[in-house]
């Protein structure tokens, strides 16, 4: 929620400019990319309920003032501003709709026509005891640009159940860089984490991993594998694990996730 806070801020500056000009107001993508995505992942339900399923039409500030959030009705005036109102609407009547691609449409995202990257090193511990924290390296390689995209990373327990974290990447650099995803391999009611060969499949994509738009795509997949062996003291354990990811590069990464399957 802090960067939809951020988001509506950035726009309420931005609003004040676009109502002193006649044209649409210049917006950074680097500035308002990861703001965009996270309205777009947080408010969906809210824009369907309020505004699309109740077929209300009329100026931005009458469709976006039905939302119950301020900052929610904050961000979706300016951008449907952007796009005026029948496109705001159209982007949100889009089959499948996926928060980067409504981004990208509304030019609030920088795309990339032609995106390559490779993986090359995948750095992961051959074994580990139950308890512990687990840290998953890798080394990617932008070849040309890839605009938004993804590092998805999804474990695979000796159950077949997946877990993993998605970290969102936008405008990173071209050439190598790091990138590191934890987490504690302390068993909860989510994840058992029981002893046992664990898969690890590392996907960077253009776009959305997983999405079934045609415009994303996975761009390289690497493979790897850990044994988690029994701890000294996690019988009886509780908690919920935590993850997290983290890269360089003279783009931004933002946005982790943490899930389980």
């Amino acid at each position: 929620m802090n960067k939809l806070v951020s988001l509506f801020c950035i726009f309420m500056v931005l609003g004040a400019s676009y109502a002193q000009q006649p044209t649409k107001p210049a917006v950074s993508t680097d500035l308002v990319c990861s703001p965009c995505i996270e309205f777009m992942t947080n408010s969906i339900n809210d824009v369907f309920k309020y505004i699309v399923d109740a077929g209300v039409v009329g100026s931005c500030g009458k469709v976006c003032s039905l939302l119950p959030n301020q900052d929610e009705a904050g961000a979706c005036d300016f951008l449907c501003m952007i796009v005026g109102v029948k496109g705001f609407m159209k982007i949100f009547a889009m089959e499948d709709p996926d928060p980067i691609l409504m981004c990208n449409e509304l030019k609030l995202c920088p795309t990339a026509s032609n995106p390559n990257a490779t993986i090359n090193v995948v750095d992961v511990p051959s074994s580990a005891q139950q308890g512990e924290t687990i840290t998953i390296g890798m080394n990617y390689d932008v070849v040309t640009p890839i605009g938004t995209s993804q590092i998805a990373v999804n474990i695979q327990d000796p159950k077949g159940n997946v877990f993993g974290g998605v970290e969102l990447l936008i405008n990173p650099s071209v050439g190598p860089s790091p990138f590191d995803f934890q987490f504690q391999a302390t068993p909860s009611k989510n994840e058992p984490f029981m002893p046992g060969v664990y898969n690890v499949q590392i996907d960077i994509c253009y776009g959305t991993c997983g999405s079934v738009h045609k415009e994303f795509k996975t761009l390289a997949t690497q493979y790897a594998n850990f044994t988690l062996t029994p701890g000294p003291h996690t019988t009886g354990s509780s908690g919920t694990p935590t993850g997290s990811g983290s890269g360089s590069g003279s783009g931004s990464s933002s946005g982790n996730g943490y899930y389980f399957y």
